[in-house]
């Protein structure tokens, strides 16, 4: 039937004798409940997703009819791949891409309908840093660095960095792709972080470690720093180390 409500259904029989009679019964054909969802935020970046799935304000039964039943399935690589909460929530995804999310309801009259559509997972950069000498003397050093190791998406760009160069650094934090010039009050292993974001919001975060060598301190030792010419044997002992502070 191409529409609802009560529909006549009429038989007539015809015998050999070419008698006839008339049966006419009566079907009802009950209209289909809606379904449809919405989510959080249906493009999400892969490092900290979590979809939650709304359905009880969107779905609809239909008239002297209730919702029984939610059967989501939410596609590939899916966490959980399916649920049959009227709204499910942290829904994440193991691999980054275009998601198709499918809820079918069913009504007390055990009518159905199904929607379907798409979210999308956004595939994250990668965050990368080099630096012109990694080992630098506390006196002379001048560490200069460089994010051309990182690399954004096949369909985005890198549009922010945020470098944290640790403490005792100066300048301790810059957003620049190639802060030059930072330098270190102390000596000792100093924790680098870069973090990157492309056009799409996604971040990636690269840690990794520099040193401030401590300086040198010359000196050394002198058996008699006053002595006769003619007599005069001046011996000298190296005591040279390390500086530290």
């Amino acid at each position: 039937y191409s529409d609802t409500g009560l529909q006549q259904v009429r038989l007539i029989v015809r015998d050999s004798n070419q008698c006839t009679d008339t049966l006419i019964k009566y079907v009802m054909v009950l209209p289909n409940p809606k379904a449809g969802w919405v989510v959080n935020n249906d493009d999400q970046c892969f490092d900290y997703q979590s979809f939650d799935f709304d359905a009880v304000n969107y779905s609809d039964p239909t008239p002297n009819s209730k919702l029984t039943a939610f059967a989501w399935k939410f596609g590939s690589f899916s966490v959980p791949t399916t649920s049959t909460a009227i709204n499910p929530a942290d829904v994440t995804y193991t691999q980054w891409g275009t998601k198709t999310v499918t809820l079918t309801v069913t009504d007390s009259n055990t009518c159905t309908d199904t929607f379907t559509s798409r979210i999308i997972v956004r595939e994250k950069p990668t965050a990368n840093w080099t630096v012109n000498q990694v080992a630098q003397c506390l006196n002379s050093h001048n560490f200069i660095f460089s994010s051309n190791g990182s690399t954004p998406t096949t369909q985005s760009n890198l549009v922010k960095w945020y470098w944290d160069f640790g403490k005792d650094a100066n300048p301790r934090y810059d957003s620049s792709s190639q802060p030059q010039h930072v330098k270190y009050t102390s000596y000792g292993i100093k924790v680098v972080k870069l973090t990157v974001e492309d056009a799409n919001g996604c971040t990636d975060t690269f840690t990794s470690l520099i040193e401030v060598q401590p300086r040198p301190e010359p000196d050394f030792l002198i058996n008699l720093d006053s002595q006769c010419l003619a007599q005069n044997e001046y011996k000298f002992t190296n005591d040279a180390k390390l500086a530290f502070g």
